[in-house]
């Protein structure tokens, strides 16, 4: 949606270069819009698809609005809980692991097989919908949203101040001007007790700033479980990050599997808790971030 897959077009776009025709069709670019719609591989699926869409109205929209437009009215029409949205979704998905399967494990390009991975999909997602009501409930009994003063958080493991380390994260977003694709970066300070553990700031891939605000928080627990940190408390000053987290697995589908990951990272520790904080808390860490994206 911001360009940040690895499409061969954004690709090129970089400066990486190598093919750039369209493994399914062998016939046009691979950009985003030929491959998921205007590719005939892509068309077909659409078409044969329970949806029964015809891609070829309104091919004037960049994907991301073709998109938003199918889900707007899906929803309209349907409720947020619409099947046909998630039929929708499964078919995207499908349609970008069969070209990956294409091209690094050298398969056949079949649109029957992208529609049957998508009927396993949705079929996949229906058979776990207990599992996910039982998850719901698990998060809103162990991950508990509270004020601490003016500091709002949310604790995954333990209770209370049982932390020996403090861990300051920060993630950089924006979208590069001329070649329209997102730079980001994570930046954090780790403190256990009084020492200061070597702060860092790394390049990431990130679709969106929030994106970068999880990844930053997963990457860095997962550097301060190696530290024999025992207990932590991560100070973000993005509430979006904490309530996904707190309210994983409904959250934006783009942050589910990070927040998925923050959680069962979480259980490394005697205790693991996020904390709201300002601006001007994070500003160090955000410095590193920063100074990461805009270099390399």
């Amino acid at each position: 949606m911001n360009n940040a897959l690895a499409i061969k077009e954004n690709l090129r776009r970089r400066g990486m270069g190598g093919e750039t025709v369209c493994v399914l069709c062998d016939h046009a670019m691979e950009s985003s819009s030929h491959l998921f719609r205007d590719c005939i591989v892509a068309a077909h699926v659409w078409r044969s698809s329970s949806l029964g869409v015809s891609t070829t109205t309104n091919t004037h929209l960049q994907l991301r609005d073709w998109i938003k437009n199918f889900l707007n009215f899906l929803w309209k029409e349907d409720g947020r809980g619409s099947i046909r949205v998630l039929t929708f979704v499964a078919i995207l998905w499908s349609i970008w692991l069969h070209r990956n399967s294409v091209i690094f494990r050298h398969s056949t390009r079949n649109p029957e097989l992208i529609l049957q991975m998508a009927r396993q999909f949705g079929e996949q997602w229906m058979n776990a919908a207990p599992l996910r009501n039982k998850m719901k409930m698990s998060s809103k009994r162990h991950s508990i949203m509270q004020h601490d003063g003016d500091e709002e958080h949310v604790i995954l493991k333990g209770v209370g101040h049982d932390h020996d380390a403090i861990l300051v994260t920060d993630g950089a977003w924006k979208m590069h001007k001329k070649k329209k694709y997102p730079r980001a970066a994570a930046g954090w300070v780790l403190k256990k007790g009084s020492i200061l553990i070597p702060k860092d700031g790394v390049r990431i891939e990130a679709t969106n700033p929030s994106q970068a605000e999880v990844k930053a928080i997963y990457m860095w627990l997962s550097y301060a479980s190696q530290q024999d940190v025992q207990g932590v408390r991560v100070y973000t000053d993005c509430v979006e990050a904490i309530t996904s987290i707190r309210d994983f697995p409904h959250c934006i589908i783009e942050l589910a599997t990070l927040c998925s990951d923050i959680r069962r990272m979480a259980d490394k520790f005697r205790h693991c808790s996020i904390y709201k904080c300002t601006r001007e808390r994070v500003k160090e860490a955000h410095v590193l971030a920063t100074h990461a994206r805009q270099s390399g």
